[in-house]
């Protein structure tokens, strides 16, 4: 027994003094305590029962150029709808197409090269369509939104989005059906002779500029390629690695007084340019009716929430009952996790979820426009998915709010400003990965808020 009695003195003695330690620094985000507190038998409770309200929203359109970052397919998710990729690019050189008069011609294609992303069923057959652009992709411009309207905190200035288009011809220039396999090398579609043949005589004719300088290739000459992937059941969508795509044209002259065949390489070029439009038809999902800027609690789709990399997908998360818990006790905020879990058997397999997503502040608008503490834009909250193995139940991402919670007690506002669950580039921007969360109230994969906080008995 004296030995059980100095434990809980000791117990009592270090949970005072590291009270006392966090009163000394007066951090602006620790509620200063009551002089009472170092008199009082204070005790310390832990309750992961605070109400958390969940709900799904489509928060804002998702820049895609400017990453390296090519995204083709068509794949069907039984839980995020028909999820279709299209990319837009284009290719040009670094020095002069020429030839020698010798020079005859052999063949072109255009080369893919993957990148090891990739989502879905890749067993299932893809059909890769080729057009070319009719005019050169024109980026979106930032408008203010009127009023007090949010701005997303993902919106550049200028740029192209996952919604973005830009027009081309309808008839295909050439197709080929394949099975991505993006562990491997890359894809070759070949291109018609017609089309290949047209610019090497072009250039051995010598009498344009077309292919001399590069800026008059892609003004005046060749706009660009947009590569589409259909599948009549969906299959998968992969990534390619924008800096290896390029055209190959391939043809035959002396090289040291004997024939060879040689090869020239039209690489992806003006970076800013090269986009991918990533759509979602939901029609036959649970959150069919979702809309931008609109949000459909967890209790309309099953008890669950989603997020989605790219599309811009996100799960809003609001605290209402936190903030008039601390304000109307004699009560000091310890600590405080967000424990995020993803729905059993929704994840690996052909959909695996993003090993990390981050925390945004939203509001009514629904959109995040500012990290969670700390503050700066390259520092955002962030937790790591850890998967259960063994057991499954307890796969979760987990989230440490001390910090934001202690700090939002201290405003003025009635309740905690709400959070958004996204992902961070550069997957934000480069794939589609999405995670169905389980709310409060799911029977399983409870998602849930963890306080420990300290306070004297009356």
């Amino acid at each position: 027994m004296p030995v059980l009695k100095r434990l809980k003195n000791l117990l009592l003695f270090c949970c005072l003094g590291s009270l006392i330690f966090l009163w000394s620094c007066e951090d602006k985000g620790v509620l200063n305590a009551d002089k009472n507190f170092s008199r009082s038998n204070l005790q310390t409770i832990f309750s992961d029962t605070f109400s958390i309200a969940t709900s799904t929203t489509l928060f804002d359109s998702i820049p895609t150029s400017n990453s390296n970052t090519l995204l083709i397919g068509d794949c069907a998710d039984p839980l995020m709808g028909r999820i279709t990729a299209s990319t837009y690019f284009q290719v040009g050189f670094i020095s002069p197409f020429t030839l020698n008069a010798d020079a005859t011609y052999d063949s072109i294609g255009l080369v893919l090269s993957y990148n090891d992303y990739w989502y879905g069923d890749t067993t299932k057959a893809v059909s890769l369509n080729v057009f070319e652009l009719s005019q050169t992709p024109r980026p979106r411009q930032t408008v203010p939104y009127r009023g007090e309207d949010r701005v997303s905190l993902f919106t550049v200035p200028s740029g192209f989005y996952n919604t973005s288009r830009s027009q081309y011809f309808n008839s295909v220039i050439a197709s080929k059906t394949v099975r991505f396999t993006p562990l491997r090398d890359s894809v070759y579609i070949p291109l018609p002779s017609s089309f290949g043949k047209r610019w090497f005589d072009i250039a051995k004719a010598d009498t344009t500029q077309f292919f001399k300088s590069a800026n008059i290739f892609v003004t005046d000459f060749f706009k660009g390629l947009r590569v589409e992937g259909t599948s009549p059941s969906g299959a998968s969508i992969a990534g390619f690695r924008a800096g290896r795509c390029k055209i190959r044209i391939f043809y035959k002259t002396l090289v040291r007084d004997a024939r060879e065949q040689v090869k020239f390489d039209f690489p992806i070029v003006n970076a800013a340019l090269q986009f991918n439009n990533l759509s979602a038809d939901r029609s036959a999902t649970s959150i069919s009716t979702l809309a931008r800027r609109r949000t459909i609690p967890s209790s309309q789709t099953g008890g669950l929430t989603f997020m989605q990399s790219g599309i811009g997908v996100g799960t809003k998360i609001e605290f209402p009952s936190v903030k008039e818990f601390f304000l109307n006790r004699k009560i000091v905020l310890i600590d405080a996790i967000l424990e995020v879990y993803p729905v059993q058997n929704t994840y690996l397999g052909n959909f695996p979820p993003p090993k990390t997503l981050a925390l945004f502040k939203t509001d009514n608008s629904n959109v995040p426009y500012e990290p969670v503490p700390p503050f700066d834009r390259s520092n955002v909250l962030t937790a790591n998915l850890v998967l259960d193995r063994e057991y499954i139940v307890e796969t979760k991402y987990s989230f440490v709010l001390t910090n934001y919670i202690s700090s939002e007690l201290l405003t003025t506002n009635q309740f905690i400003t709400p959070v958004m669950i996204s992902a961070i580039a550069p997957g934000i921007n480069t794939e589609i990965n999405r995670v169905a969360i389980g709310s409060r109230n799911h029977p399983i994969s409870k998602s849930k808020l963890k306080i420990f906080y300290s306070y004297v008995p009356n």
